[in-house]
């Protein structure tokens, strides 16, 4: 019998993918085992994570407080898009690594790469709606949602103005505005501010600046705080190599001692879902200029 090229590609992609699903397979045995033997690179041996308690207008909680570093810890969130053919806002949150800076013989980091959470969305909602975005964690129970204040068909929405809400009451937690003229040079870099409830209960609580060039963006206490030259008490920034690739977004968020990591992250999150939607503006008003 006459042995094609078809028919060695078929005999060899079954034993490829057997292969790979074999080293796969291998790789997670072996990463188990190694977090099984090393309990110090966990950052929880079940990361269940819960909504804070003391979330009221006149508390000071955390969104989620085991997600805070302790004094002496930075911490490193990340923030994985996932894969979809239309857009919906689904991501996968990671507990990257920690840093003791306590220590004298430099600021060791320990990898942790856990997964705590998941935020879901839907295409009716992003493109029609409140742009209303799930975040649970591994056990599927929701922790608080991200929407818009008002809806993407609503005429009298001048700015972007968004709500970290209570999944069940639907409480507001936190408001997150972007401010309509911006900072630096040409007011090129964008401002966010975020409030305590809602900003008409005037409780800032972090100011947000972006960079000039990509994403990248600070967060202080005030911008006061960011005019003195003080340093940041979290620092976001996006993957570039998987952006021009085309690739699912990544953005990580690096957090200080005492700061609200998960709140941080999920101002990232909001940045993003704007900035692709100014894109997709800019783009299509380019196409409709050249036509």
């Amino acid at each position: 019998m006459k042995v094609t090229p078809f028919l060695v590609l078929g005999w060899l992609l079954p034993v490829a993918a057997f292969r790979t699903e074999e080293s796969a397979g291998k790789l997670a045995l072996h990463t188990k085992t190694e977090n099984a033997q090393a309990p110090e690179r966990r950052w929880a041996a079940a990361p269940v994570v819960h909504l804070g308690k003391d979330l009221g207008l006149d508390g000071d909680g955390a969104l989620i407080p085991s997600l805070v570093p302790p004094p002496g810890n930075i911490f490193v969130l990340e923030s994985r898009e996932k894969f979809d053919f239309v857009e919906s806002n689904s991501f996968v949150w990671n507990f990257v690594s920690r840093t003791n800076t306590d220590l004298t013989e430099g600021a060791p980091t320990t990898r942790v790469d856990q997964s705590f959470a998941e935020l879901e969305g839907a295409f009716f909602s992003n493109f029609l709606g409140h742009r209303r975005t799930t975040i649970k964690n591994e056990n599927g129970v929701p922790l608080f949602q991200i929407h818009l204040t008002k809806s993407v068909l609503n005429p009298t929405r001048i700015r972007w103005s968004w709500r970290i809400s209570h999944p069940m009451t639907e409480e507001v937690l936190f408001t997150i505005n972007k401010d309509m003229i911006g900072s630096g040079i040409l007011f090129l870099r964008d401002e966010w501010t975020v409030y305590k409830g809602r900003m008409r209960d005037a409780r800032p609580i972090y100011y947000v600046v972006g960079g000039y060039w990509g994403y990248g963006h600070q967060f202080f206490k005030s911008k006061t705080d960011w005019r003195r030259g003080l340093p940041a008490l979290g620092e976001a920034s996006e993957e570039k190599l998987r952006s021009i690739a085309g690739a699912p977004s990544v953005f990580s968020v690096e957090v200080t001692e005492g700061q609200d990591a998960a709140l941080m992250l999920a101002t990232t999150v909001i940045i993003n879902m704007v900035h692709e939607t100014e894109n997709l503006k800019y783009t299509a008003a380019a196409v409709g200029a050249a036509r």
